[in-house]
């Protein structure tokens, strides 16, 4: 039985990041208007189901409005919990704004037929907010680790990142944000400065990306680069060419927000150090964790074989995609029941 599945997006998420604050919150106000104007304007009885994903919470109450009005459920698939990864990254603070945001969120869930997350503790969070637990659903994201696992090292590349094939590679990838804190990497970096045959690279974007940039060049720290987004067929061989993985998050961002790089860095079978909690805000940590696994090699391959081995057991696309097959279905076939 096919299932027809009208998909509310990133769209609340990619206008803040690109417009900041202030105009976001008018431009996320258009997905309102969207969701209004849709239900006024159609009814398509092809529409078996509405799938909003969160971040952000107007897509989720977009998609609300849609369910209601079409008489269908919604599901709500949840990466992000942005009331608390907001307050831990210091962009809402402690009062009246994050009180109406959690009793917004709140709101917004009640619409939901299933909510979907991607780990338990998600889950234990919703459970204290007074979502029952039946209408729960824990399913990970996934990983197509044949697309990475598949790469392999390559000079080539290894000299575009570091500047030289010869260097030990410590690569980070993705969102350069409040809540990566890579201020952290920087200061890091020189503390390594002493040692010429180790070279970070910082390859992203995001709205700290200037005064990452910034700091590197008033240290004048050559052995750290900051690249801009590479092409995405380039991503798996870049991973590859690592000699470590690097992710590193505020100590604050705790269970609020999973980084999704993490499965493609264990796909890549290369190892990951991960400063998190107390090492994210501990350069001298996270310096001599580099140089220690640079100098235990056979340590490097079997942390990179756990973590690909791993990666396969627990987030194969196929698997994972079957478990939203079976969820979508049930959904909707419960929706239909009591309907007719």
């Amino acid at each position: 039985m096919a299932t027809a599945v009208f998909l509310t997006s990133f769209l609340g998420l990619v206008v803040a990041w690109r417009l900041g604050p202030r105009r976001a919150l008018g431009a996320s106000g258009a997905l309102f208007v969207a969701a209004t104007f849709l239900c006024t304007t159609s009814r398509n009885n092809a529409i078996d189901l509405v799938l909003s994903v969160i971040p952000t919470l107007q897509s989720g109450m977009a998609g609300g409005i849609l369910a209601e009005s079409w008489g269908v459920p919604l599901i709500l698939w949840i990466h992000d919990l942005p009331i608390e990864a907001a307050l831990a990254v210091g962009m809402l603070r402690p009062g009246t704004l994050p009180k109406l945001g959690a009793s917004f969120e709140r709101f917004v869930y009640r619409f939901a037929t299933r909510i979907v997350v991607i780990g338990s503790r998600f889950r234990d969070n919703l459970l204290a907010k007074g979502v029952e637990d039946e209408r729960i659903s824990v399913i990970p994201d996934w990983i197509q680790s044949e697309e990475t696992s598949t790469a392999s090292p390559d000079p080539e590349m290894r000299h575009r990142l570091a500047g030289s094939s010869d260097a030990f590679l410590v690569l980070h990838t993705g969102a350069m944000a409040e809540k990566q804190g890579l201020g952290n990497v920087v200061e890091a970096a020189r503390a390594l400065a002493d040692d010429p045959t180790i070279s970070t690279v910082l390859v992203g974007d995001g709205p700290t990306k200037e005064r990452l940039v910034a700091a590197k060049d008033e240290l004048g720290l050559t052995n750290l680069r900051i690249l801009d987004i590479q092409p995405g067929n380039d991503y798996a061989r870049m991973l590859a060419s690592a000699d470590v993985l690097l992710l590193n998050q505020r100590r604050d961002v705790v269970d609020a927000v999973v980084p999704s790089k993490l499965l493609h860095y264990m796909a890549a079978g290369r190892p990951i150090i991960a400063a998190v909690n107390e090492a994210s805000e501990d350069p001298a940590q996270l310096a001599q964790a580099i140089r220690s696994i640079r100098d235990n090699p056979g340590l490097r391959s079997s942390l990179g074989a756990n973590g690909r081995a791993y990666a396969d057991k627990t987030f194969a696309k196929a698997e994972i995609l079957e478990r939203w097959d079976h969820l979508v279905a049930d959904v909707v076939s419960s929706a239909r029941n009591r309907s007719s």
